[in-house]
């Protein structure tokens, strides 16, 4: 009986150091650096006037989900300098250039799991002109009839957690002028 005894307490204590150390060897894994993970980022601009889809544009960013964020940082710039007539202080006529176009920078830490966290910034702004009661046209270079109108759109999100291949609408927008609806859509594929 006693050697019974002695040998589930020695039984005891060997699973009670297994255990230890699996505990130990998971904050161990828990705690090392995920490997860097090359990526490329989807974001789809979708307007919709009404159910009507106006257009989709996408925009295709190469990035490296790594555990230090400050060294991984994705960025996109896309557009041009529209020249813009202003007056002086003197009623003077001048020329300014307005930069118009889609920014987008992002940064990507891999998870444990296979999830990513994504930390993104938009801006996207174009120039249009008003014809008529809130008819809207796209505006043309030397376009004399009627002020451009520059429209411009933000979002940012810190820390989206998102699955490889998985489509997310990460933002859905008004247009307080035209009615129109923008969705933006971010998809994260790793590169094999």
């Amino acid at each position: 009986m006693k050697a019974i005894r002695i040998a589930l307490a020695g039984l005891v204590v060997l699973f009670a150091l297994n255990s230890a150390i699996v505990a130990q060897e998971k904050m161990k894994a828990a705690n090392e650096p995920k490997p860097d993970v090359p990526l490329k980022i989807l974001v789809v601009f979708t307007e919709y006037d009404g159910e009507k889809k106006i257009s989709s544009m996408p925009y295709t960013l190469s990035a490296l989900a790594t555990e230090d964020r400050t060294l991984s940082t994705a960025s996109l710039r896309m557009g041009l300098r529209v020249p813009i007539t202003t007056s002086t202080k003197d009623g003077q006529s001048q020329v300014v250039y307005q930069d118009v176009g889609t920014d987008i920078d992002a940064r990507v830490r891999p998870q444990a799991d296979g999830r990513f966290l994504l930390w993104m910034q938009i801006r996207r702004s174009s120039v249009h002109t008003l014809e008529g009661a809130n008819k809207e046209s796209a505006w043309s270079m030397g376009e004399a009839s009627g002020r451009p109108i520059l429209r411009a759109f933000s979002t940012g999100f810190d820390g989206f957690l998102m699955r490889e291949g998985q489509p997310v609408q990460t933002t859905t927008a008004t247009d307080p002028v035209s009615g129109r609806v923008l969705k933006v859509d971010v998809t994260i594929n790793v590169v094999k």
